[in-house]
């Protein structure tokens, strides 16, 4: 099996293992995501499920849901109601021993963070390509940051870090031009060369509280 059905096999058994019906659920953005939000609009076509309302994280997902027919409420609507959110079904980029994960590589990481952290149960899609045992050296970790003096803000996670920095970039999409979010926000693509997970997700959100807006390095018990 190659690793993109395997992935769709992995989704698809994330949504039919935690999804029931009678419930509001938030729904990830990526590739690995796409298969779970597939998945639950098959199983309401087939009557499989009944009555669910997803979340999206993204515009991405967001245009997929509707693509599917899925019912659909924003997290400010879901919020207002006092509406529970019972479970979220994500990717993650990278994932250690530990439960430690990496996520922000689609580019939705503040939305996903948003909406993900208010789930009373978070799952997480990953096959083995993302297992690693050095979180940091596994792939890059992404910072959402304000648009507005942006390099500014980059240049002083960077002062503040680089002992820990082997290199960083402000992402940018397929014509070259600038990543932007949406948030309207920008990416700084940051490859560590060491430190500790818990410590650098702590100094970094200290250094600049108000313009980085998210850094997706989450951290589970078992």
């Amino acid at each position: 099996m190659d690793q993109l059905a395997l992935m769709k096999v992995v989704a698809e058994k994330a949504v039919d293992e935690n999804v029931k019906s009678n419930s509001v659920i938030a729904l990830g953005t990526g590739r690995t995501a796409s298969f779970a939000v597939k998945r639950v609009g098959q199983l309401l076509k087939e009557g499989k499920l009944e009555n669910i309302t997803a979340i999206s994280t993204s515009v991405q997902t967001f245009e997929l849901i509707k693509e599917l027919n899925i019912p659909y409420i924003s997290i400010d609507d879901a919020m207002s109601s006092n509406l529970s959110i019972e479970v979220a079904i994500d990717g993650a980029d990278a994932v250690d021993p530990n439960l430690n994960l990496i996520k922000g590589a689609g580019g939705a990481l503040f939305r996903e963070f948003l909406v993900e952290q208010y789930a009373k149960e978070f799952v997480v899609i990953v096959d083995e390509s993302k297992m690693c045992t050095d979180l940091l050296s596994h792939c890059k970790v992404p910072i959402e940051v304000v648009n507005f003096g942006h390099l500014s803000t980059c240049k002083l996670v960077y002062n503040t870090l680089k002992e820990h920095i082997a290199e960083w970039s402000v992402r940018k999409g397929a014509d070259g031009s600038t990543f932007i979010t949406d948030n309207g926000n920008v990416i700084m693509d940051v490859k560590f060369s060491g430190g500790d997970v818990d410590t650098l997700h702590r100094k970094i959100n200290e250094v600049c509280p108000f313009s980085c807006v998210s850094t997706t390095i989450l951290s589970f018990e078992l």
